[in-house]
């Protein structure tokens, strides 16, 4: 599976600390321009890790004051030899931060 990253922002210091997180995970920054961070996620990363990334990002924005609606991101995949790409695209005001639900 080809999984590839991209956060968009107008907030260079988002854009870096993003480029250091997922640097720290061992996943390859191939894009790093002055409005957006595209990445490759390993196929084996594992959803727990990827959530923790989403979050760690949305936690940086919230830190930094960024509103949360201004930065985009995309997710976009494929199966092995697969003719066809999936792509979600989503913005980091989507992701809720709140006291947990699970398990209760």
């Amino acid at each position: 599976m080809t999984i590839e990253f991209v956060l968009g922002s107008a907030n260079v210091g988002l854009l870096a600390h993003t480029d250091e997180f997922a640097t720290g995970l061992g996943w390859r920054v191939h894009e790093n321009a002055a409005s957006t961070l595209r990445l490759d996620v390993p196929g084996d990363a594992g959803l727990d890790v990827f959530l923790h990334f989403l979050n760690q990002i949305a936690l940086s924005a919230t830190s930094m004051g960024i509103d949360l609606a201004e930065p985009t991101c995309r997710v976009q995949y494929r199966e092995g030899n697969a003719s066809v790409e999936v792509a979600l695209a989503f913005r980091l005001a989507d992701i809720s931060l709140r006291a947990p639900t699970l398990g209760s």
